[in-house]
């Protein structure tokens, strides 16, 4: 039955000079466990409440962030370790934990923050701030690990010129490998394999691109697509004009006018690939929500509002894991996520037991696969 869905999405998608056409329109509502495989519920056992807002998972290790970007909590084996706290302006200190990258294998936390020209590296699990590597440039938003001595970063070099570069991270002399025109407006990264350190990049722009970083700095583009119901061009480009009013339009179109956009949470793999993106302003007049994308050779699912029966909420990514799949974050109590003229299945008994078991309300994860 998935396969048919599937299917019948694949064939109402149109492919117009070698970029894929998407409509958000085309995604359909389905219970989360039709299209979810490898499910599991992980408490995070903590002593101390954890005011979880972002996460990020890299084989047995786990970071937090707090709702302000203030504070991070390490995590291993989904046991809390240690927490980095360093707010401020002094040497070791950042102002928010923005912009931030983990290399597994040397237990290196590199944090870019936004008042400094420089990166911040810290040792995990102990924290401590081990020195900074200087920048001469801004950052425009994400960054990762490519390899032992580079890291990979989307930055803004002058007003008119940003593109994705290599940095050595002794020297902090960075060499552009990607251009990103001015009509893209954001970049996100995803590690898909942690020992390697490659990473999926998915380009948001009128035309959007989805490809990976392989470990030595090549950009291997997989896939080039714009959504048919994604902001006009005509209105695009008033987000980068020099003229007040265009930009005041604009930014009242973002408000208020149903739009498809962004990559978001990138997998590529030598099968295909998936990213999530957003439907802002949904004409039904439900609330801005994100929908996934997924191809594997020549099967596309498109989906939207995955459900569980007995949950008041609809189970989305929050993050992607080492192997290919995501996770979610889900905090209680059980009572605020029950859906009441909703009888629960066992998936949603299971969590909400979970969450009962944890103490100062505490998170926990639900880790899948997309079949």
């Amino acid at each position: 039955m998935l396969f048919l869905l599937s299917l019948m999405l694949s064939c109402k998608s149109e492919t117009h000079d070698d970029v894929f056409e998407i409509s958000g329109y085309d995604a359909v509502s389905v219970p989360f466990e039709e299209i979810a495989t490898d499910i599991r519920i992980v408490p995070l056992s903590s002593d101390e409440p954890i005011d979880a807002a972002q996460a990020r998972v890299y084989g047995d290790e786990l970071f937090i962030t707090d709702e302000r970007m203030e504070q991070m909590w390490y995590f291993r084996q989904h046991k809390f370790v240690s927490r980095l706290s360093a707010k401020g302006r002094g040497p070791g200190e950042y102002d928010v934990l923005y912009r931030w990258a983990y290399h597994p294998e040397t237990h290196s936390l590199y944090v870019a923050p936004t008042n400094k020209q420089c990166i911040l590296k810290y040792d995990v699990p102990s924290m401590r701030f081990v020195g900074s590597i200087p920048t001469d440039w801004f950052f425009s938003g994400t960054f990762n690990v490519l390899n032992d001595s580079s890291l990979i970063m989307f930055r803004t070099v002058d007003e008119s010129s940003r593109d994705i570069a290599r940095v050595n991270i002794p020297t902090g002399r960075a060499e552009s490998i990607l251009p990103i025109s001015a009509e893209e407006s954001e970049v996100r990264m995803s590690v898909t394999d942690r020992l390697q350190c490659k990473a999926a990049v998915g380009i948001t722009g009128n035309v959007s691109r989805l490809g990976r970083m392989e470990a030595d700095g090549t950009f291997n583009e997989v896939f080039r697509f714009r959504f048919s119901d994604g902001i006009p061009e005509t209105m695009s480009r008033k987000r980068t004009s020099d003229n007040m009013a265009d930009k005041l339009e604009y930014k009242l179109f973002e408000m208020g006018e149903h739009y498809s956009a962004n990559v978001l949470f990138p997998i590529v793999g030598d099968d295909g690939f998936s990213f999530w993106y957003t439907n802002y302003n949904p004409e039904d007049g439900s609330d801005t929500k994100i929908q996934l994308y997924c191809k594997s050779d020549s099967v596309v699912t498109h989906v939207t509002d995955l459900s569980i029966p007995g949950l008041n909420f609809c189970i989305e990514a929050d993050g992607v894991t080492g192997d290919g799949g995501y996770f979610a974050i889900i905090n209680g109590p059980s009572d605020m996520r029950a859906d009441p003229d909703t009888a629960p299945d066992d998936l949603a008994k299971e969590i909400m037991s979970a969450l009962d078991a944890q103490n100062d309300y505490n998170p926990i994860l639900l880790y899948y696969r997309i079949r």
